[in-house]
């Protein structure tokens, strides 16, 4: 998963099997920090949509336009 221009911007999702080949166009951004003395909080729930194709176990392939989802990026640190 990779966001080369930011999280606000779109997102490439691919495995190394080529199962998963989705990109991930945000809508929405909930961002929330909270420093708390020596722990940091910094968590991104970001709603949008995905695109793309996913391949089953079975070789069925699976499209994707449009789907609505989130996607969570998190990081505490103590």
């Amino acid at each position: 998963m990779t966001h080369p221009f930011g999280i606000n911007h779109k997102w490439v999702i691919q495995d190394t099997e080529t199962m998963v080949d989705l990109t991930f166009t945000p809508v929405s951004v909930n961002h929330r920090t909270l420093n708390i003395l020596v722990m940091r909080t910094d968590y991104n729930n970001i709603y949008g949509t995905f695109d793309g194709m996913l391949l089953t176990g079975s070789g069925e392939k699976i499209t994707l336009k449009n789907f609505p989802g989130i996607v969570k990026k998190n990081l505490l640190r103590i």
